[in-house]
């Protein structure tokens, strides 16, 4: 079998699997979307990854749903000699990852957020996940702005706010500043995860709305056109708030199957069975 190398690619960071010479090896590289481009991912690819000549080469990322942006992740490939190289979406990635070649309802709760049926093969539909200025509802971005919201106009505890501005490292006059003037929309996605274990009866209130409000606007859609009523999960997000997504999907009479937090080990698993 030739060496293989599985990238799973999201806006926050990258995962790399590869095997070579029968050993295995996972390391992390910057997030990466063609929609939000911003020449780190690129420049790790060209200086930092070292790929044999003659291996496969698979990867899933965020935004790749269009030809287009297929072919600029093959391009960057164009200068490795590489055997072959197929592109995929991270909704199928996700789906492939969860079911296999069964069908189900997969979500993705990352840096964005979406649900989507998939019928073994193909994403049939899906329903959000168009970026932060459309709808990603579910993900850590738009959590995290409600929580900064939340934060900046004084609904939490003095004790949650002084956890807040502890964790995150930023006063309230700061972050602002900091996201504005550098863009820092990761910095946003991560404030969720940062507060992930904080107590706080307004926290847990806009994590509890914010769930449901998923569950009922793009998983129970889905759940009623293809007779469905269970989903899987993948994603940092969904893995951190598990607990609080199955008690959510069980007010909804939806049952949670798996969360994944990271689907790189079984897609490169899928693509050694299927290769």
């Amino acid at each position: 079998m030739k060496d293989v190398y599985l990238f799973e690619s999201g806006s926050t960071k990258t995962d790399l699997m590869y095997e070579v010479d029968g050993e295995k090896h996972e390391i992390k590289l910057p997030g990466f979307n063609p929609n939000r481009k911003n020449g780190a991912f690129e420049i790790a690819i060209e200086e930092g990854v070292d790929i044999r000549e003659g291996s496969s080469v698979y990867f899933y990322g965020s935004g790749l749903g269009s030809k287009e942006n297929k072919d600029f992740v093959k391009n960057l490939f164009s200068n490795k000699s590489i055997q072959r190289i197929q592109v995929f979406d991270d909704i199928l990635g996700a789906g492939r990852a969860a079911f296999g070649q069964s069908e189900g309802i997969i979500c993705i709760l990352g840096t964005g957020g979406l649900a989507a049926y998939y019928n073994g093969r193909d994403i049939v539909k899906r329903r959000g996940g168009y970026g932060y200025l459309i709808d990603d509802l579910g993900g850590g971005f738009e959590l995290g702005q409600r929580i900064i919201s939340a934060w900046l106009n004084g609904d939490f505890s003095d004790r949650t706010e002084e956890y807040i501005e502890s964790h995150i490292e930023f006063t309230k006059d700061q972050i602002i500043h900091e996201i504005y003037s550098n863009n820092r929309l990761d910095l946003i996605a991560k404030v969720p995860l940062i507060l992930a274990e904080a107590v706080d009866e307004k926290l847990t209130s806009i994590l509890n709305e914010y769930l449901k409000a998923f569950v009922r606007q793009n998983v129970a859609p889905l759940a009623k056109e293809f007779a469905l009523d269970h989903f899987s999960v993948v994603g940092s997000v969904g893995t951190a708030f598990y607990r609080e997504l199955r008690v959510m999907a069980s007010i909804e009479n939806f049952h949670l199957d798996q969360c994944i937090q990271s689907p790189v080990q079984r897609l490169f698993d899928f693509h050694t069975i299927n290769p």
